[in-house]
C-alpha cells in the first residue's frame, strides 16, 4: 500500500537539522524515524517500534516553498510518502480500522467495503491526523483481503 499525505510545518521547523525526529503511524503499526535535511527518511533502529521497521520502505517528505536549508515560518506544505508492505496486517492493528476477516455487517466475502485507515505524525514535536479512504474486499473464502485507494468525497 502507498501512502502519500500533505501536512502543514510548524513554525520555526529548520531543515538543516539533520537527524529531525518523525514518527509516522498508519492504523495502530508506527515506525519511528529520523529526517536529513534533504527529506530522506530513516527508520531509528533503537526505538520502542523499531519491530515495525521492516513494512516501511520508499519514505520522503518533501518541503514545499521552503529553500533548501531554510527555516519555515509556519504553514508551508510538506508532503509525506511511504510505502507499507506486509501481510496479515490485520494482525498487526488494521483490525481496528475494519481490515479484517471477521464478520460485519458491511463486509461481504467477494464484495467491497468502504474504510477509513486512521493516520498519525509527529514531526520534532508536533503532531497530525489524517485518514486514508480505502476500499477493502474480503476473499470468497474470508482467509485475505485487498486495500486499494479511493477518493474521499
Amino acid at each position: 500500500m502507498r501512502y502519500v499525505g500533505t501536512f502543514a510545518l510548524p513554525p520555526g521547523f529548520d531543515t538543516k537539522q539533520n537527524n529531525s525526529e518523525f514518527s509516522f503511524g498508519i492504523s495502530n503499526i508506527i515506525v519511528d524515524t529520523t529526517v536529513d535535511e534533504n527529506g530522506k527518511v530513516t527508520p531509528a533502529s533503537t526505538s520502542q517500534h523499531s519491530v515495525n521497521n521492516s513494512y516501511f520502505y520508499n519514505m520522503t517528505i518533501k518541503y514545499d516553498k521552503i529553500p533548501k536549508g531554510g527555516v519555515a515560518s509556519g504553514g508551508e506544505k510538506a508532503t509525506f510518502s511511504a510505502t507499507v508492505l506486509a501481510t496479515a496486517l490485520s494482525q498487526s492493528g488494521f483490525d481496528t480500522d475494519g481490515i479484517t476477516n471477521a464478520p460485519a455487517k458491511d463486509l461481504i466475502p467477494g464484495q467491497s467495503a468502504s474504510r477509513n485507515i486512521q493516520v498519525s505524525y509527529n514531526l520534532s514535536g508536533v503532531a497530525y491526523e489524517d485518514r486514508a479512504s480505502v476500499v477493502f474486499v474480503l476473499d470468497m473464502n474470508n482467509s485475505f483481503g485487498t486495500i486499494s485507494g479511493r477518493s474521499a468525497k
